[in-house]
Order: structure tokens, then C-alpha cells, then sequence
């Protein structure tokens, strides 16, 4: 019998007994320490390099564009860091386990749903990790533009801007906690639009890091451990809520279009 689809050989590999915190980790360990170096890798290509190239979502899937080192003085604007952030998280999105199972329509529902929400707790782990009271660009400023600062209250101010870095004080959460908690952000089966064969193997793959995350608690926190995992979960219902903060602040544009064009990319994942 032929195997023809990625889902039938995926589900064929658990039934010949892949465990469930997937086939090349043995330990959590090495589950968190694959996952460090590719964030790490990330990190470096965003402060390090930039993309001359303006693509859009589906280009990028097909090739990742090239990337040119940036020279130590060099400053991006607003746009460019966002177009990087963007660009570098997919990148990282892509090197997960489902990125190979995936057909190709599903990959852009997925990298559309997921990009824009990842790569938003990256920035706010980077800026709670430099003790910074707001969510900041690499170069230190503010994700607000300059030009809708005198449409916004202060109260909406201080939420677009510190509500998830508040949170994430409030949590004080580790690294590995980070990690795991991105990792089941990314795998969310519960996207519209994807095909029964994609939002299956998005199921298998986030409860390998559900799994890994409440594993990780119940190590760390002992008795505390189930009461850690809900609170860590809970941080997507304030990302979420960022997002819609975000989508507000694009909405303003409507009145003071942005002074910088907005690279392709980057219009469509905030159109999502």
C-alpha cells in the first residue's frame, strides 16, 4: 500500500511508535536546546543582516529571499525593522517539524495566522529582557509611530505599549518557558481555513509541545506546576488582545498615512 499523502506517513510513523516528543529529541533538554539555537539563529540574522528584496508571503515560501550583512553603523527606519522582524520569524516559524508535513496552502494559512502574533512575544520577551517598561524596536524605539502618538489616549498608549510587558513582569518568565510557550503559538490547529490533513498534524504537533511546556512546569515548579502552565497560557489571551490594539493603531493610518512605505510583507501579515 502506498502511502500518499503527509498526514497518512506522519500518522504511520506514531503508529510504529514516534513518541509524542517528536522522533529526533530525546529529552526535553534537547527539545528546549534545538529550540534556543534557533531562536538564536534568528536573533543574529535579525540584528546582523537585511533583505533588499521586498516579497510577499507566498514568495517567501516558495524561496527565502537573500540576506546582506548590514554594516555596524547602518540604522533601519519603523519599516525596515519591521519587515525584518517579520521576515526573520518566519524563517524561524519554518524550521518546525510541521513546515515539512504541510502542503503548501496550508503553510500560508499557518505563517499568516502565526507570524505576526509570534513575532510580537518575541519583540516584547526582547524588551522585557533589556528591563525595558515598553515593547521596542532593536534600535530602542517605540512600536507607535510618531505621527499617530497625538490621536491616542494615554490609557491606550500605555496598553499598545507595556500591557504585554506587563504581563510578562508580572510573570517572570524563564527562557525556556518563552521556548515552549512560542512553540505552541506557532502549532495552532485551530486556524480557519486550513484542510482536516493540516489542522491534524498542527493537533499532534502542539500537544508535543504542550506536552513539553507542562512537562517543563511540573520539573521546575513541582506542586506549583499545573498552576505555571495555565498562567503561561494565559499570556496568549494578552497577545491576542495586543493584536487587536495593533490593528487600532493601523486603523489611524487611515487619517495620517505612514510617512514610510510599508514592505509587502509586512502589509499582508497585518492585513490577517
Amino acid at each position: 500500500m502506498i502511502l500518499a499523502c503527509k498526514l497518512c506517513r506522519f500518522q504511520k510513523c506514531l503508529n510504529l511508535g514516534m513518541k509524542l516528543n517528536t522522533n529526533q529529541y530525546v529529552n526535553l533538554s534537547d527539545l528546549i536546546e534545538s529550540l534556543s539555537r534557533r531562536n538564536s539563529d534568528r536573533s543574529n540574522k535579525l540584528m546582523g543582516f537585511q533583505c533588499l528584496d521586498d516579497p510577499n508571503l507566498a514568495q517567501v515560501i516558495e524561496k527565502f529571499p537573500a540576506l546582506t550583512k548590514k554594516s555596524t553603523d547602518e540604522k533601519l527606519t519603523k519599516s525596515e525593522w519591521g519587515f525584518m522582524e517579520q521576515l526573520t520569524t518566519l524563517e524561524f516559524i519554518n524550521k518546525f517539524e510541521f513546515a515539512q508535513l504541510l502542503e503548501t496552502n496550508d503553510l500560508h494559512v499557518i505563517f499568516k495566522a502565526t507570524c505576526f502574533k509570534t513575532a510580537t512575544l518575541i519583540k516584547a520577551i526582547r524588551s522585557y529582557s533589556i528591563k525595558s517598561a515598553f515593547i521596542q524596536y532593536p534600535d530602542g524605539e517605540s512600536i507607535v509611530p510618531h505621527q499617530l502618538v497625538p490621536f491616542c489616549t494615554d490609557d491606550f498608549l500605555a496598553r499598545v505599549q507595556s500591557r504585554l510587558i506587563g504581563k510578562l513582569v508580572e510573570l517572570n518568565i524563564k527562557e525556556e518557558e518563552f521556548l515552549l510557550l512560542t512553540s505552541v503559538l506557532v502549532c495552532n490547529p485551530a486556524v480557519d481555513n486550513l484542510s482536516d490533513e493540516g489542522r491534524s498534524i498542527l493537533t499532534i504537533q502542539q500537544k508535543i509541545y504542550t506536552s513539553a511546556l507542562f512537562q517543563y512546569c511540573l520539573i521546575t515548579y513541582q506542586q506549583q506546576g499545573p498552576s505555571r502552565f495555565t498562567e503561561l497560557l494565559s499570556v496568549c489571551h494578552v497577545i491576542n488582545k495586543h493584536i487587536e490594539d495593533i490593528g487600532q493603531l493601523c486603523f489611524m493610518f487611515t487619517f495620517r498615512p505612514p510617512t514610510e512605505k510599508y514592505k509587502r510583507l509586512c502589509a499582508e501579515l497585518l492585513s490577517s
